[in-house]
This record gives structure tokens, sequence and C-alpha cells, in this order.
């Protein structure tokens, strides 16, 4: 089954009238009653629950254990809201089922790095354009071994240092964007070793 309650003229959603809707494998929310995401929102949701799109519905933050309720989801997709915080944890019970994650124009200007996602150790493609991200850290994909696209056009990255990319962790990796961030640096030898179409 498949729900879209997304678009500017609908009303705020509230999770415990969706939670009666069984076997939903796709849900599309744009307002939402509450600011944070946490584990009490999908409580009795079912495994089925695939695809989840929660946009332009004005989130501030995810809690720890957000999803813990909500474990099969394969593609999340949080753009267009104004993130400020992630709690440590946050995607922890869906890292082993998430394929793709979408948070496009999704951080608000306080998120200037790129939070501690590297419990999405299934991740396929991350698209994480038009934030305001300044620094992504050494070892932020370290786990993904099986990342096939990064999209990270349109924010303020000025550098891009060596050891984000590892031949022996990155093999699947096919597409890497960073157009339009303003970059000044890139360490020698950050793609030279990856069969990879990089965008600068």
């Amino acid at each position: 089954m498949k729900l879209d309650l997304s678009g500017d003229k609908n009303g705020p959603s509230k999770f415990d009238e969706i939670r009666r809707l069984r076997n939903l494998r796709s849900l599309a929310l744009g307002k939402v009653a509450s600011r944070e995401l946490n584990s009490d929102d999908f409580l009795e949701f079912g495994i089925e629950l695939e695809n989840l799109k929660i946009y332009q519905a004005g989130l501030k933050g995810i809690k720890a254990h957000a999803f813990m309720h909500v474990r099969g989801i394969k593609r999340l997709d949080l753009s267009e809201n104004s993130i400020d915080i992630i709690e440590k944890g946050a995607f922890q019970e869906i890292g082993h089922s998430l394929k793709t994650l979408r948070i496009a124009r999704g951080f608000s200007a306080l998120m200037t790095q790129l939070p501690d996602i590297r419990e999405l150790m299934s991740l396929e493609e991350l698209h994480l354009s038009n934030n305001k991200l300044k620094t992504i850290t050494d070892t932020a994909f370290h786990t993904m071994k099986n990342l096939r696209i990064i999209k990270f056009n349109d924010n303020q990255l000025d550098q891009i240092t060596k050891g984000i990319f590892q031949r022996d962790i990155h093999q699947k990796l096919e597409e890497v964007s960073f157009e339009f961030n303003g970059l000044r640096h890139i360490s020698t030898h950050t793609f030279v070793d990856l069969e990879v179409k990089v965008q600068i």
C-alpha cells in the first residue's frame, strides 16, 4: 500500500492516525505535527514500510533510535526541512536496511558538519546537496562498503582530504559529485585508486 499526504494545502499529519493503516510500503508526508522525529512516532507501524519521505515538514531534529519500529526502511528522504541536530544512534536500527538517504536542502544553517551517519553500513546512495555543509570527517564513509553514488553539490566545502575515500573499502563507488562548493584544496591522490566518475 502507498500513501502520499504531501503538499502545501494538506494540514499537519499525525503519526498516531497513520499507524492504523496496515501493510504500508510507501509513505510520503508534508507537514507533520511534531518538529522532531522519535521512536514513538512509528510505534505500531509495520515492518513492511520500505519508502519514507517527509518533505517540507519543518523538521528540526531526529532523536536517537527514531526508526527502531520501522527497521525495514530502504529509502529515506528528509529533503526541504531545517534539521539542526541528528542525535547519535538516530539511524542505528535501519543501518542494515537503508539503501538511499536523501537530505537535499534539508539541514539548517547551524548544521555545518556532516553528522555521524557511519551506522548506515548498507547505504548505496547518499544525496546531501544544497545544504551549508563545510566539513566532512576523514572516516565519514569508512563503514559504507556498498556506496555507489555520493552527491554533495551546492554546499560550502573548501577541501577534500585524501583519507575520505579508500580503495579497499569503496570498490563499488561509481560517482562522486562536489560541484558548486568553492573547493580550494583537494589532496593529492584522493581519487587516484578509485574507478569512479568525479564531478568537481
